[in-house]
Parts: C-alpha cells; sequence; structure tokens
C-alpha cells in the first residue's frame, strides 16, 4: 500500500513538472488532461489553462477563447471538459477574454449557465462569464485601478451586470459595486484638485443607484444580505451631502430592522482616500456600527471642509 502512494505521489509530481515547465503544454494537452481520471491532474490542468490564456497576446487570447467556449457550448461535450474549460476561464485576473462575436459568446454561456442543474458547473459557468471583457471583473480591474477618465464606459460593465445576466450572482455586486464607484470618482477627483461636484457625483448618480439596489433587495430581486451595508453607505453619502437627518433616517432604519441581527456591514474605507492608514478592512455588526455614526452625526450636526476627517477618526477610535 505504502509503495502504492509513493507510485501516485511521483504521478503527481512529474504532472506538476509537465504542466508547469515553460513551453511544456498546449491548448489541445491541456483540455486533454481535464478529463483525466487523476483528479490531481484535472485541477493541475485547469490552472494550466488559467495560466495559458493570460500569457497569450490580445489576437491568440481571442482566437483561444473562441475555440474554448465553441467546445463548452457544445452538447457532445463531457462534464469534466465543460468544468475544466469554466474554472480556466473563470480564474482569470489579469485579462479579460474578448471574441469576435462577443454578445453571441456570452449569450450562449449564460442560457447554459440558465439551463444547468448541477449546482458546481452552475456556479463555474457564471464564473466563466463574468471574466468577459466588459463585465463584472473587468469594471472591477478599473474601479481598483482607480481609472476614471471613462467613467460611464466603467459604470457601464457593471450595469451591464445586473441588467443583461439578473440571474447571476454577480448582479447584486456590480449593482452596489457601481453606486461605490461613483462615490469612489468623487473622492478620486477631488483629491486630483478636479473642478468636480458632489451633486453630481453623489446626489445624481451614486445615491439613485443605492436607492435602487436598496429598492431591489426589499423586493426580493437580490438575496438582503448586503441591505444594511447598502444603508450605512448610503447614510455616508448623505453627510457628504450636508442631509445629516437623511443620514440618521438611514441609520435609524439598521436599528430598527430585526435582519440587522443576523448581517454585517464591511468597511473597506468609510471614505475613499489613497492612504493606507484609512482602510479599516473589517466588518461589524449593524446596529453597533448605526448606534455609533448616528450618535456622532446627531451631536455634529454642521458640515464643513474638516468634517470628515474628524468624523472618520472618531469612527476609527470607537470601533
Amino acid at each position: 500500500m505504502l509503495k502504492s502512494r509513493f507510485i501516485r505521489l511521483g504521478a503527481w509530481i512529474l504532472s506538476l513538472i509537465f504542466f508547469f515547465s515553460v513551453g511544456a503544454f498546449s491548448q489541445e494537452e491541456i483540455l486533454k488532461n481535464m478529463e483525466s481520471g487523476n483528479i490531481m491532474l484535472r485541477q493541475d490542468a485547469r490552472k494550466a489553462l488559467t495560466d495559458y490564456l493570460e500569457k497569450l497576446d490580445e489576437s491568440n487570447r481571442s482566437a483561444a477563447a473562441t475555440k474554448l467556449i465553441d467546445t463548452l457550448v457544445n452538447p457532445a461535450t463531457g462534464y469534466q471538459l465543460k468544468l475544466g474549460i469554466c474554472y480556466g476561464l473563470g480564474d482569470l485576473r489579469k485579462v479579460s477574454w474578448k471574441v469576435a462575436n462577443q454578445q453571441d459568446a456570452e449569450t450562449r454561456i449564460y442560457d447554459l449557465f440558465r439551463s444547468e442543474k448541477t449546482h458546481t458547473l452552475k456556479v463555474q459557468l457564471d464564473e466563466a462569464l463574468m471574466t468577459a471583457a466588459g463585465l463584472y471583473w473587468d469594471a472591477i480591474n478599473d474601479y481598483n485601478n482607480d481609472l476614471v477618465d471613462q467613467v460611464e464606459a466603467t459604470a457601464g460593465k457593471f450595469r451591464r451586470v445586473f441588467e443583461n445576466y439578473h440571474e447571476s450572482s454577480y448582479a447584486a455586486k456590480a449593482h452596489f459595486y457601481l453606486a461605490s464607484y461613483y462615490t469612489r470618482v468623487y473622492f478620486i477627483l477631488k483629491n486630483r484638485d478636479k473642478n468636480t461636484s458632489v451633486d453630481l457625483w453623489i446626489k445624481e448618480r451614486a445615491n439613485p443607484v443605492l436607492q435602487d439596489f436598496i429598492s431591489k433587495m426589499e423586493k426580493g430581486a437580490y438575496k438582503p444580505g448586503r441591505l444594511q451595508e447598502a444603508r450605512y453607505f448610503l447614510a455616508l453619502n448623505n453627510v457628504l451631502l450636508n442631509k445629516f437627518k437623511d443620514a440618521r433616517d438611514c441609520l435609524d432604519e439598521i436599528m430598527k430592522d430585526r435582519r440587522s441581527e443576523t448581517q454585517i456591514i464591511y468597511v473597506h474605507q468609510y471614505y475613499y482616500s489613497p492612504r493606507k492608514e484609512d482602510i479599516i478592512d473589517k466588518s461589524f455588526a449593524p446596529m453597533g456600527l448605526a448606534k455609533d455614526t448616528y450618535e456622532y452625526l446627531y451631536s455634529h450636526p454642521n458640515y464643513d471642509d474638516s468634517y470628515l476627517d474628524k468624523f472618520v477618526k472618531y469612527l476609527k477610535e470607537i470601533n
């Protein structure tokens, strides 16, 4: 039995050497190993496909993605191969996949996702779709890199997810992050001394998106897991607009809602800042955070240029 284990271990090590040696594999070889009876070989093949696609130039990546998607949507393709392709596409982060008939390719994957009964493959089909150019992970890349030169192009990527692919698990995330992106744009432009308007970015763009997001959760279109988080950041946005009563009303809704007992509010930053010391990266119990924030806003109802620094300092200290 011990000898058998050493043989299996040796085979696995050889497979790793094969897959991660530069130039030692092709797309056809990777796909072949996705159907192997050896689970470790299949897993290595999935990782190798992602790595392979990320190293290709845009033209060759497009050709490779076209073949992968044609194979994926082919009814004759086996389960393990479909799953492997989805993992390979779905783990892309450095690049997005783009093909000549992009909308048709997206629609075919989405249709397959909607009809798939097996949970694991359904989840991975969703992942593969969201790495397409112009969808969720492309938008998040813009967001994380503070791209604000073409705001509506980035906003359109988020919007396409929840408007065109509303059954995707990423629909709610995209909707929430669109509102966050508009608020982020306001602060980035302000930090760059651009002539920006709080009414334009917060009142006219960020808040309506957040309000629509909250409405969809209340109506059951989205799972309510981020309900209190959305209310909280709507409150913080209303502070920027010098609407303290509206901000306190949002916080009051959090404190009165029994669902707050089973939810969390994740805070990366209270307000966008390029400074590392302003990163919070923490989850809070909604009622406690809402109460602390409410009390400060109630006792400090006069907004000025120094307000946010004092406000955030208080929130950091008390939490």
